[in-house]
């Protein structure tokens, strides 16, 4: 027997909460036995393993030719304009479901993982304050735990590059903003708030 879309719409809501409440339990444990290791003079450690890909640096090689434009009759370049994808609210928030609600561009680059944890643990307790946000990380680091931990949004965009740029391609500087323009398109951006000294995409 087929179910109404209210008994599934209902559904839906009962796990975002169970969720929800699974995501401040966990947190709760961690920072108890955070207490309990500084208590006992102890340092809670963190192990990360990296994959190394290849067994030294790699040759510059010339980028291929590229191919013509197909014809805009057989193939037209034009696109309609799509709707902006809805970015996760995190686990706290998992119940935000109104499409009214803002999307803020956070930009956090050129901090340690220590210092990272620390910005976005308190972007998380602020959106759990007020919410009226939902904020997508900006960020030129690469541990995607600290925001994933959260079931955050985050872009990853590098620093300069521009020493390594290769014969024929675009200034890294105009890679940069096509995007930044890109970024705030998909997720329909309204503003950035910008942590640290290195904007993101402007380093």
């Amino acid at each position: 027997m087929a179910r109404s879309p209210a008994s599934l719409g209902q559904e839906l809501n009962q796990l975002r909460e169970a969720l929800e409440n699974a995501y401040f339990r966990q947190r709760t444990v961690e920072r108890r036995l955070r207490d309990v290791l500084a208590d006992s003079g102890r340092a809670a450690m963190r192990v990360e393993v990296f994959d190394v890909v290849g067994r030294g640096p790699g040759k510059p090689s010339a980028p291929a030719a590229r191919t013509p434009a197909p014809s805009p009759g057989l193939w037209p370049r034009a696109r309609k304009p799509g709707k902006p994808l809805r970015p996760t609210p995190g686990l706290a928030n998992l119940t935000m479901t109104d499409g009214s609600i803002p999307v803020i561009g956070v930009s956090v680059c050129g901090f340690e993982p220590d210092q990272l944890d620390q910005i976005v643990a308190m972007i998380a307790d602020k959106q759990l304050a007020d919410q009226d946000f939902i904020p997508v990380f900006l960020t030129d680091s690469l541990h995607a735990e600290i925001f994933r931990k959260h079931r955050f949004t985050f872009e990853y965009f590098p620093l300069s590059q521009e020493s390594r740029r290769l014969p024929g391609t675009m200034a890294w500087s105009d890679y940069a903003a096509a995007r930044l323009d890109l970024i705030k398109r998909k997720y329909g951006i309204t503003r950035i708030v910008t942590f640290g000294k290195v904007p993101f995409c402007k380093a």
